[in-house]
């Protein structure tokens, strides 16, 4: 996965920042939602995903495409959290209008 990461760092970078984008446009403003049905399979997925490249049950080719699917959708998701978070925090500071 390192190597992946090493390839496809400026494409890693964009991905984050699209992340970023995403996030802060599908806030709602209301409480933050890191959990929920859809977090929940996706990290299911996630996970049975990353179990199938470490057990070695996949190899070759078939793993460098799961790897590099958990590499990407892992790096979009930290950026949509992110700016989840950032807006979140950013909502309960603002006063309120009179």
């Amino acid at each position: 996965m390192l190597y992946l990461a090493g390839q496809f760092v400026w494409f890693l970078a964009a991905a984050f920042m699209i992340g970023l984008v995403m996030g802060w446009i599908s806030h709602d403003g209301g409480r933050l939602r890191v959990g929920g049905a859809v977090a929940g399979w996706f990290a299911v997925l996630w996970g049975i995903g990353a179990a199938l490249t470490w057990l070695q049950l996949l190899n070759g080719e078939p793993a460098i495409w799961v790897e590099t699917a958990l590499l990407f959708t892992g790096v979009y998701a930290g950026g949509c959290v992110v700016a989840s978070l950032l807006r979140g925090t950013r909502a309960t500071d603002d006063p309120p209008a009179a």
